[in-house]
């Protein structure tokens, strides 16, 4: 193996004991706490006890999202935009039958995003410090992550062009009234390898909230929860945390198994802790 090689292998191990020992200061934290909130206060604090700059990054990312979830400013603005969502396509398309449910990513899938970000910064060959300097100035003002809150939008008996039309319809709704399009994410062009099809728009509200819309047809979504590309396929249970030692009130779990023998672990998470938690709903499933 070249030198360069042997160099990458080093940053690579490097990196995965740093992300091995993030996770074992997690655990720390799941175990001690008491709620969500308390979970993150936990881990921001041991974090911040580290001169590395990384950790300081890591700390002031999971600070962002703990305010945007106990904020209730905050979500009630959020709650606002759920509800204007909801009555601009009833206004837009009275003929069009649509559920729209309001989701907040959860704690761990949260983190391991945070990870994700800082993992892929830290094997770059940019400078990492200029670059977590930077990031730490862009968290005084917004979060790392733009998907916290999310509003998922179904329509039934309708097809692709349709879901196009109410995508750029729902956009334009929005950015009239002063926010920004930050991207859009068009999985029917681009599938994902295991059959992912949805619109994803990133949006940053004029009041300086970020949200993520999805659009899907019914055929989609049933795609997404029951078929291939379900979140219990593509993101398996985590394992990387002991379920027993979690005593916070409303998460629980059950331990089966199948007709092969095989173990199955049934989460029961009321708070939002490995399963997104769904927060509003509503639909209108016929036509006025």
């Amino acid at each position: 193996m070249s030198e360069k090689g042997n160099l990458q292998k080093d940053k690579n191990e490097d990196v995965n004991i740093w992300r091995q020992k993030t996770i074992e200061i997690r655990n720390k934290a799941l175990y001690q706490a008491k709620s969500i909130p308390d979970i993150i206060s936990i881990y921001i604090d041991i974090l911040m006890q580290s001169n590395e700059l990384v950790d300081l990054v890591h700390a002031e990312a999971l600070q962002k999202y703990r305010d945007e979830i106990i904020n209730k400013k905050y979500l009630s603005r959020l709650r606002k935009t759920f509800n204007s969502i909801y009555s601009f396509i009833s206004q837009d398309d009275m003929n069009l039958c649509f559920s729209i449910e309001g989701r907040r990513k959860s704690f761990i899938s949260a983190d391991n995003k945070i990870l994700k970000i800082l993992k892929d910064i830290l094997l770059s060959d940019v400078n990492q410090s200029e670059e977590f300097t930077k990031l730490l100035k862009e968290l005084k003002d917004h979060s790392l992550i733009k998907d916290t809150h999310a509003f998922r939008i179904i329509i039934f008996n309708s097809s692709k062009t349709s879901l196009y039309k109410l995508q750029k319809n729902v956009v334009k709704h929005f950015t009239e009234k002063g926010s920004t399009l930050l991207e859009i994410k068009d999985y029917l062009k681009n599938p994902k390898e295991n059959g992912y099809q949805s619109i994803h728009a990133i949006i940053k509200s004029s009041t300086g909230e970020f949200f993520e819309i999805q659009f899907r047809t019914f055929e989609m979504h049933m795609l997404c929860e029951t078929g291939p590309a379900s979140h219990l396929i593509y993101k398996p249970k985590d394992t990387s945390f002991d379920r027993s030692l979690i005593k916070i009130p409303g998460y629980g779990f059950k331990e089966e198994k199948d007709q092969n023998g095989n173990l199955i672990i049934d989460e029961i998470d009321l708070i939002g802790l490995s399963k997104s938690l769904q927060i509003l709903q509503r639909q209108k499933t016929y036509s006025i």
